[in-house]
């Protein structure tokens, strides 16, 4: 991947970043609170796993979005050290989805990543995106194996599928993690296939 220049902000107990088209004032406020959101009545866990994402209401300036909120486990002494040199997943994560986006590859649109840290050791870690109503390739593909069970649905799928792959190797982009589990399949408003959105960036 080629490497873009990326600032970081100081908000509040965190550093990070926020994209441009979500940086306002009201936007920075709720970051500063931004545990507070997994407490929420309105969060919804998304996945499981040590490193999980919830879905979340966020307050901005023109309205309340909803997010796909990352939450990065903590880690022990050496990976925090790698991270320290090397950048957190979180920001790893929204470098690249940035990357994606500035290249006109389909990932839900980067808004913030966040880290605290005291007596370098990361004690949280965040990477928020615009949440994407959609389907993984892998629920897609195992709703064909057990229902229609239609080759022209499978290689429709497949067309969709692998020149969007294509699209992100040639811009010199590796994902590091490409399972079936990371590619949302969106649709558009008259049922057919949007453009595949990569998800899971921090292995890139």
């Amino acid at each position: 991947m080629t490497h873009l220049t990326y600032i970081t902000l100081n908000i509040g107990p965190y550093q990070g970043n926020i994209a441009p088209e979500f940086d306002n004032e009201a936007l920075r406020a709720n970051l500063i609170h931004v545990a507070d959101l997994l407490k929420s009545t309105q969060a919804v866990r998304l996945s499981n796993g040590v490193d999980y994402v919830m879905k979340v209401p966020l307050n901005t300036a023109s309205g309340e979005i909803t997010v796909a909120l990352k939450v990065f486990k903590r880690q022990g002494l050496l990976k925090d050290r790698f991270d320290r040199k090397n950048k957190s997943k979180a920001e790893r994560s929204f470098n690249a989805a940035t990357y994606l986006k500035t290249h006109k590859i389909g990932t839900p649109a980067p808004i913030a990543w966040l880290d605290r840290w005291e007596n370098n050791r990361l004690i949280e870690s965040y990477f928020l995106s615009v949440f994407q109503p959609a389907i993984c390739f892998r629920d897609a593909l195992t709703d064909l194996y057990n229902g229609a069970r239609d080759n022209a649905l499978l290689m429709e799928l497949l067309y969709l599928v692998a020149p969007a792959i294509k699209q992100m190797h040639d811009c010199q982009f590796m994902h590091g993690d490409l399972g079936n589990q990371n590619i949302l399949l969106p649709k558009n408003s008259d049922g057919s296939w949007g453009q595949p959105q990569f998800i899971d960036l921090n292995r890139c």
